[in-house]
C-alpha cells in the first residue's frame, strides 16, 4: 500500500509539474501559426502590390514603344523624351507601398510575438510577467552642510533668546538691545 501510495503521489507532482510546461508548448504553437499567417499575408499582398505594379510599367513601356514604332525612327531621334515611358509614377508610389506594407506586416509580427512571450512566461511562472519599472526615487539625504547650516542656525537662534532672557533678569537694557 505505501509504494502504490508514493507512486500516486510521484504521478501527481509529474502531472503539476508537466501542466505549465505543456501550456507554454501550446502557447509556442499558437504564436508561430499566428507569426506564419502575418508572414505569408504580408507576402502575399507584397507580391499582388509589385506584380501589378510590374504590369503597370510594362503596358506603358509598350504603349511609348508602339507609339515610337508607328511614328518613325526620325521622330524618336527629334524628340526622345516625347517617348519615354509614363511609369514613375507608378513605380514610386508602389515602392511607398512596399515600404508601408513591411513596417505594417513588422508591427503586427512583433505584438503577436510580445503577445505570445507574456502568455509563455505567465504559464511557466504562474503570474504575468512583470514590467520593469524605474527604480524609485530615494529622498536625498540632508547633506552635511545643511545639518550643520540648519545647526548653526537653531544655536544662534537659542542664544539670542537666551541673551535675551538674561537681559531682562537683568534689567540691563543693552544687552536686550544687542541680541536684537
Amino acid at each position: 500500500m505505501a509504494i502504490q501510495d508514493m507512486i500516486k503521489d510521484v504521478a501527481a507532482r509529474v502531472d503539476r509539474a508537466r501542466k505549465p510546461y505543456q501550456d507554454a508548448l501550446n502557447t509556442y504553437v499558437d504564436v508561430q501559426k499566428k507569426a506564419f499567417k502575418v508572414v505569408t499575408g504580408g507576402a502575399r499582398t507584397l507580391a499582388r502590390t509589385e506584380i501589378q505594379a510590374a504590369k503597370d510599367v510594362f503596358s506603358a513601356a509598350r504603349s511609348s514603344f508602339d507609339k515610337a514604332r508607328t511614328d518613325g525612327v526620325r521622330q524618336v531621334a527629334n524628340q526622345p523624351q516625347a517617348y519615354l515611358p509614363e511609369g514613375r509614377d507608378r513605380l514610386v508610389s508602389a515602392y511607398k507601398d512596399t515600404l508601408d506594407l513591411i513596417v505594417k506586416t513588422s508591427n503586427e509580427l512583433t505584438d503577436v510575438m510580445t503577445d505570445g512571450y507574456k502568455k509563455v512566461l505567465k504559464s511557466l511562472n504562474g503570474k504575468p510577467a512583470a514590467k520593469k519599472k524605474a527604480p524609485a526615487k530615494k529622498p536625498a539625504r540632508k547633506t552635511a552642510a545643511k545639518r550643520a547650516s540648519n545647526t548653526g542656525t537653531k544655536a544662534s537662534t537659542a542664544r539670542k533668546t537666551t541673551t535675551a532672557s538674561k537681559a531682562k533678569s537683568t534689567g540691563n537694557g543693552s544687552a536686550a538691545t544687542s541680541a536684537s
